[in-house]
């Protein structure tokens, strides 16, 4: 039998994605925290999807958890997540929020 057509030439291989499994259920993990500390706007957005941060609140928050884990403390007491999943979601809002401009065909 013949396959449709499907032009996947250059795009994102998601998929790799999942060999960090445990990062990314760490990391939903952080999220869900985050939108339970701060709701979902009335229209059902989430806070955070606002921005209208600079980088350097970004980049500040990201260091502050990377300092923990080089100071030994891998638990956020505060959210109860890993403080590295903390820094990678705010590289991540970074990268998302301030760099929109960038073209990202899936």
């Amino acid at each position: 039998p013949m396959a449709a057509l499907r032009d996947n030439e250059g795009k994102a291989k998601l998929s790799q994605l999942l060999g960090f499994k445990r990062a990314m259920v760490e990391l939903a993990r952080h999220t869900t925290q985050g939108r339970i500390k701060y709701p979902d706007t009335p229209d059902g957005q989430p806070n955070w999807s606002l921005g209208g941060k600079p980088d350097e609140e970004y980049l500040d928050a990201a260091l502050r958890h990377i300092t923990e884990v080089v100071c030994g403390n891998e638990v956020d007491p505060e959210s109860g997540t890993e403080h590295i999943s903390a820094a990678i979601w705010n590289l991540m809002a970074l990268q998302t929020l301030n760099r929109p401009n960038k073209k990202t065909d899936l």
